[in-house]
């Protein structure tokens, strides 16, 4: 006698069974690229993904160019020189006072731990120096490049961070190493350089503006 049809197809008919008591399958869909999501029972959320961890910003060197600089003169106090191609500094009767304005505000969150200004000096020949030109940071960068004279110039810092030594030749770049730590509050927004001659004699250096030789530049490392 043949065998009974149900007992030839056992496995049919444990699928049917579960599926008439009620038992629910989970349905794990993988998408290229995705972590795999898994379908539940009905009004179930489906587990909360992980946040992804914060890091930090990376370390490196940046290098900036002023967004504005010129300088300022006690003997045409209400002249703008923002145009020009060359800073000017000298400390004597009249002063000259160089500023330069760099933009921080991509190193927001990062700390610093080195910074270095390098400047050139112009071709003329006596654009070098046989006096030292002191660095001090500025408060105040809401000044303008159009509209900055001596008269509204905002004041310098009374502390050096950096110095070009004595004896700057024409046509020379100079690298000066500031202190870091003085510059860290600015980082996230607007820094003012100011450059002070420490003497009587001129010392010209190539602006933003300038068409031949290197422009100013502020290089920034961050750990």
């Amino acid at each position: 006698m043949p065998a009974p049809v149900a007992s030839l197809r056992p496995a049919h008919a444990a699928r049917r069974a579960a599926l008439t008591t009620g038992a629910v399958l989970a349905l794990v869909v993988l998408l290229p690229g995705s972590a795999s999501v898994a379908a539940g029972p009905p009004g179930v959320a489906p587990p909360a993904a992980a946040a992804a961890p914060c890091t930090a910003p990376p370390a490196g060197t940046t290098t900036l160019d002023p967004t504005v600089d010129t300088w300022v003169g006690s003997d045409a106090t209400t002249a703008n020189h923002g145009s020009e191609t060359s800073l000017y500094s000298v400390t004597a009767t009249p002063t000259k006072v160089s500023y330069l304005k760099f933009d921080l505000t991509g190193l927001a969150g990062r700390t610093l731990t080195g910074a270095r200004l390098t400047v050139q000096t112009t071709s003329g020949s006596s654009s070098g120096s046989p006096s030292a030109q002191t660095v001090y940071t500025v408060a105040d960068s809401s000044w303008s490049e159009t509209t900055i004279t001596y008269a509204n110039a905002p004041a310098p810092g009374t502390k050096v961070i950096g110095s070009v030594p004595g004896g700057s030749a024409a046509r020379t770049a100079y690298t000066v190493t500031l202190t870091q730590a003085d510059l860290q509050s600015a980082v996230g927004g607007q820094f003012t350089l100011a450059i002070k001659g420490a003497a009587a004699d001129a010392f010209y250096v190539n602006s933003r503006e300038a068409t031949a030789g290197a422009k100013p530049q502020l290089l920034l490392t961050t750990g």
